[in-house]
């Protein structure tokens, strides 16, 4: 069953009708802790189980179970005055010992005292048993520790601001026996960590605290509280059994090391015998004999026939067949000019021709075009493909380029070529810098 809450022991202690103060004076609990117990503010004491050992005293001094969520029945209220009727029985049983009838009496009084000690000592067994219980401490998880301490921050921020419990109720939309919950760090008030995460955080929030911080806490406490859960739930280790000298020895000696190199080689060792025996019954192929010439006839050589091939004369009706030569490659020009470059692409290649220091063509010439230029004093070519390029300076052809994807730059001029393909089409003019 739950635990009882203080608000409940209040009910009782009213319903019986004992004050506050007599409550204080026979536990020894301060009448300022007994308040906050009936009021469930927990935030005056140090810890959980300092909290439950005070609802304990307060419970047993009320004659209630601390796990009960109902008064006692009154029967057991009307204890007490039964226990006080055999003490009245004792003196009505003294009275005829008195009078000295007979030596047979005293022995009586020695049984009948007997008993009543005995009852005595079984009615003081109980009490000092419960007083053990209560003085037992209650080991506290480090989770609910952290949980404990969130609780006394809210707690400690409700009674500063002095919010009674109407108006919290009614502005956060939350029942009061949950925010008693979460003050008192009860996470198993709720029906799972989520549903106190978002109460918590609204609460924080209507409080004005630190939500961030709180809700970082909670992690913390939840992180322990699954962390605690699983160390419980893990399974006890084996005994370690004791092993005879020889077994462990044998143990050292044949590892998984052996194990394999031994397999390694033994398989090494099958292989090559399998080899073997196949070689060996394998049978030998008979090879054909065959007779080798003598060293004479092959020194001297056989005699071969001569034979004379005939040679085919055209006839007079067939004409000869003739190979086609190749034509110089002949552009009309004008004869006049000095310098006379005609270019051929043999692929499509990017070409810029300049005479004179005047630009005459740039672009990308089409496999197969022809083009001639003239010039006075010089007359310079570029290619972006040495080898795609057939050139004929002054009716005399080049020899063919071989530098296949290099750039080529010639210079044609009264003196002949140039190729100036290695130096830079432009190069910077050098500035005079002033020595201070």
């Amino acid at each position: 069953m739950s635990e009882i809450s203080g608000s409940k022991l209040k009910q009782i202690r009213e319903e019986q009708h004992i004050p506050l103060e007599q409550v204080a004076k026979a536990t020894r609990i301060r009448l300022s802790i007994l308040q906050d117990l009936e009021s469930d503010e927990y935030s005056d004491l140090g810890s959980r189980a300092q909290f439950r050992g005070f609802l304990k005293l307060y419970a047993d001094f009320l004659g209630v179970p601390l796990e009960e969520t109902a008064p006692q029945s009154p029967k057991e209220e009307d204890q007490p005055p039964s226990e006080e009727q055999p003490k009245q029985a004792i003196p009505e049983a003294k009275v005829p010992a008195e009078v000295k009838t007979s030596p047979k009496a005293k022995p009586s009084k020695k049984r009948e005292s007997k008993p009543i000690r005995s009852r005595k000592k079984a009615s003081t067994a109980p009490k000092a048993e419960k007083s053990a219980e209560t003085l037992a401490p209650l080991t506290v998880s480090r989770s609910q520790q952290m949980l404990d301490d969130i609780g006394r921050q809210l707690n400690a921020h409700r009674r500063y601001l002095d919010i009674p419990w109407d108006l919290l109720v009614e502005q956060t939309h939350i029942p009061r026996a949950q925010l008693i919950a979460l003050e008192q760090g009860n996470l198993d008030a709720f029906a799972s960590p989520a549903e106190a995460k978002g109460l918590l955080q609204s609460y924080a929030r209507f409080l004005n605290l630190n939500t961030d911080l709180l809700m970082v806490q909670f992690a913390d406490a939840l992180q322990e509280r699954l962390a605690e859960k699983a160390a419980s739930e893990r399974r006890p280790r084996k005994r370690a059994r004791l092993l005879s000298p020889r077994w462990v020895a044998l143990r050292r000696f044949f590892t998984l090391d052996l194990f394999f190199g031994t397999l390694l080689v033994g398989g090494i060792i099958f292989f090559m015998v399998w080899g073997a025996a196949q070689l060996m019954n394998q049978p030998e192929a008979l090879t054909e004999a065959t007779n080798l010439p003598e060293i004479q006839e092959v020194l001297i050589g056989s005699p071969t026939p001569l034979g004379l091939e005939p040679t085919l004369t055209p006839t007079e009706g067939e004409p000869a067949f003739q190979l086609p030569t190749a034509t110089p490659l002949s552009v009309p020009l004008d004869t006049t000019a000095p310098i006379q470059v005609v270019v051929h692409a043999r692929q499509s290649v990017w070409v810029k021709v300049s005479a004179d220091d005047k630009e005459v063509f740039q672009g990308r010439m089409s496999a197969g075009s022809v083009e001639a230029y003239t010039a006075e004093e010089f007359l310079e070519v570029e290619a972006g493909n040495a080898a795609a390029l057939e050139i004929v300076y002054n009716q005399t052809q080049l020899d063919p380029f071989s530098r296949v994807g290099q750039l080529l730059r010639l210079r044609f001029d009264a003196n002949g070529m140039q190729d100036i393909s290695a130096t830079p089409p432009y190069l910077p003019t050098p500035t005079q810098t002033s020595v201070p």
